[in-house]
C-alpha cells in the first residue's frame, strides 16, 4: 500500500497515528512538525522542486526514447510541464514516449494539451473500488471526480493517450472488486484498460502491511468473500456473457493501441468469460493459501484510529465484517 514515500497528503496523519518516520528504499526518512506543517528531515522526494534535477533531464533528453512519472499526481507539478515544453521545442517529443503512475485525481486540459505532442503517454491509474469504498480506501480521493475525468479521456484524447487502471486487492475491496468490474463492463469504455494484462482490470495482490492482506482474514470472513465471488459469477458474470451475441465485439477492438493490438476477448464471448473468471479463481487461490488470521485484530486497531481521524465509518460500509467483530469482541 501506499505511505509518505507516495504522497505528501500521508504526512499528517501518518504522524499523528502512527509513526515519526518511514523507510525508503533503505534510508530512513524521519518526521517533525514545524509551524503545524509535518516536514521531513532528511529529505529525499524534493526533487521535483528542484529545477536543477529537470535541466539535467532536459541536457540528456536528446538521448531519452522514454520518461517514466511516479504519483501521487504529477500532473500538479510546475517543473514538469516546464521540461516537457523543453522537449516539445527541442523537436524531440515525438521520438519520447511518457508514462504516468497518477490517482487519475487530477488531469488538467493543460496536460493533454501538452501530451499530445508526444509519441505515446501511458497513464496507470490506481483504483481500488467505485463510489464511497474507493473514497474511503483512497481517502481523501473524490470518486466523482475521478470517474469524471476517466469518462472525459476515454472520449476526448488523441490516439497516442491510453490510460489503465490496476486494483490492489486486499481486505477493504475484497469483495468491492466486483463492483469495479461491472461499472467497468457498464460504462462500455473505449479505450480505458485497452493496455491492461487482462479485460477489465488488472490487480496486485496485496503482501504488506500484512494486516491488510486478504488472507489476514478470519476463515467466516473470507468463506464470505468466496461466496460473493460464486454469486458475481452466476448471478452477474454468466448471465451478461449470455447476453452477448456470438459474433459480438468490444467497442474499443477498432482501437488500434499499437502496443497492445487486438485481444483474444475481443470477439469470442467464451474466451471472455473464462478470461474473467480464470482471474477470479486466482485471487480465491491466493487468498485460501495462507492463514495470516492472527494479525486481523491488527486491522480492526487500525482501521478504527483511521476512522477517528479521516471522520470515517467502517461499519456502515462493511457489515458483514463489522458484524463479525463485534460479536467476536476483537
Amino acid at each position: 500500500m501506499c505511505h509518505p514515500s507516495e504522497s505528501t497528503q500521508w504526512y499528517d496523519e501518518w504522524f499523528d497515528t502512527m509513526f515519526k518516520g518511514f523507510n525508503s528504499d533503505f534510508t530512513r526518512v524521519e518526521m517533525f512538525r514545524e509551524n503545524k506543517k509535518i516536514k521531513l528531515k532528511n529529505d529525499i522526494y524534493s526533487w521535483y522542486d528542484d529545477s536543477k534535477f529537470f535541466n539535467e533531464v532536459n541536457k540528456n533528453s536528446n538521448s531519452a526514447r522514454k520518461i517514466y512519472f511516479s504519483g501521487g499526481e504529477p500532473t500538479l507539478v510546475e517543473n514538469m510541464y516546464d521540461m516537457l515544453e523543453k522537449i516539445i521545442d527541442s523537436g524531440m517529443a515525438k521520438d519520447i514516449e511518457l508514462e504516468y503512475n497518477i490517482n487519475l485525481t487530477n488531469i488538467p486540459r493543460r496536460a493533454i494539451d501538452v501530451w499530445h505532442n508526444f509519441k505515446q503517454v501511458t497513464l496507470g491509474g490506481s483504483i481500488d473500488a467505485v463510489g464511497e469504498y474507493n473514497n474511503y480506501i483512497r481517502h481523501p480521493s473524490k470518486w466523482n471526480k475521478i470517474e469524471e475525468n476517466i469518462k472525459w479521456l476515454d472520449q476526448n484524447t488523441n490516439p497516442n493517450i491510453n490510460f489503465f487502471c490496476t486494483a490492489t486487492w486486499q481486505i477493504l475491496n475484497a469483495t468491492q472488486i466486483l463492483d469495479l468490474i461491472k461499472w467497468q463492463i457498464e460504462n462500455k469504455f473505449v479505450k480505458f484498460n485497452r493496455m491492461a494484462n487482462s479485460v477489465f482490470f488488472s490487480f496486485h495482490t496485496l503482501s504488506a502491511p500484512t494486516y491488510l492482506n486478504v488472507k489476514a482474514l478470519p476463515k467466516e470472513l473470507k468463506q464470505h468473500v468466496q461466496d460473493e465471488f460464486s454469486k458475481f459469477d452466476e448471478e452477474y458474470l454468466k448471465p451478461w456473457i449470455n447476453t452477448l451475441p456470438e459474433d459480438f465485439q468490444f467497442a474499443n477492438t477498432n482501437y488500434k493501441a499499437d502496443w497492445n493490438g487486438r485481444q483474444p476477448w475481443d470477439n469470442n464471448k467464451h474466451h471472455l468469460y473464462e478470461k474473467i473468471k480464470n482471474r477470479l479463481d486466482t485471487m480465491m487461490e491466493f487468498m485460501w493459501a495462507d492463514d495470516f488470521s492472527e494479525h486481523f485484530p491488527e486491522f480492526v486497531k487500525v482501521t478504527r484510529t483511521q476512522d477517528e481521524y479521516r471522520n470515517q465509518s467502517f461499519d456502515e460500509l462493511y457489515p458483514a465484517i463489522s458484524t463479525y467483530v463485534k460479536r467476536e469482541g476483537i
